[in-house]
């Protein structure tokens, strides 16, 4: 092929784009025909078709191989274009599982942080307490089991939301905020309905 055909050719695809205002389609192969790739040698200015020179070569060889068409090549861009969405969507959605686990592995460690520290603190009450901050002196008994006394009247006691609670057998209560101090030999109890606070030494 000549310099002047291959201008000729090329002048003629160049217009013909920009008349149609769109890239052409190698009915054989599918690859888009450019300004730059001007082998071409059969065109269909009416349809708006192209083939490649080497295209056209093989579809005269084995005509029996299915031609795109434009069609066909957006049917295959479609296709493309959703597999394209599916990837994106497999890749947020086990991003969004990965954060989740994390979340959860985070809150159930810092749950279980939680519980550790109040039976923690559920070992440090167990024992015998005296009161050494009033003149009547309160004698508390904490069991293991989450049994209690109290003086000489019976109960149950338990830690809960960081703050221990003492049910007795008339269905009363008493809950106090409580800090241990002194290696854990002194608490500092104070009954959250009254603000009052009394100090019990360990025995």
């Amino acid at each position: 092929m000549g310099s002047t055909d291959i201008y000729l050719k090329k002048k003629l695809l160049q217009n013909w784009m920009v008349e149609k205002k769109s890239i052409l389609n190698c009915e054989y192969c599918g690859k888009k025909i450019g300004l730059l790739a001007v082998r071409y040698t059969w065109l269909d200015k009416e349809n708006h078709r192209a083939i490649h020179d080497k295209c056209l070569a093989e579809y005269k060889k084995h005509p029996e191989k299915k031609v795109h068409t434009d069609e066909q090549l957006k049917l295959e861009e479609k296709n493309r274009s959703n597999e394209k969405k599916i990837v994106v969507i497999g890749i947020v959605a086990l991003v969004i599982v990965f954060i989740t686990i994390i979340v959860y592995s985070y809150f159930e460690q810092a749950k279980e942080q939680v519980s550790n520290v109040l039976n923690s603190d559920k070992d440090r009450f167990v024992g015998t307490w005296q009161n050494t901050t009033q003149d009547v002196s309160t004698i508390i008994d904490f069991f293991s089991n989450g049994t209690c006394k109290y003086d000489i009247v019976s109960g149950t006691w338990d830690v809960k939301d960081a703050k221990l609670v003492i049910a007795f057998s008339n269905d009363y209560s008493r809950t106090y905020d409580y800090k241990f101090s002194d290696n854990d030999r002194t608490v500092s109890l104070t009954q959250t309905t009254v603000g009052v606070a009394q100090v019990f030494t360990k025995q």
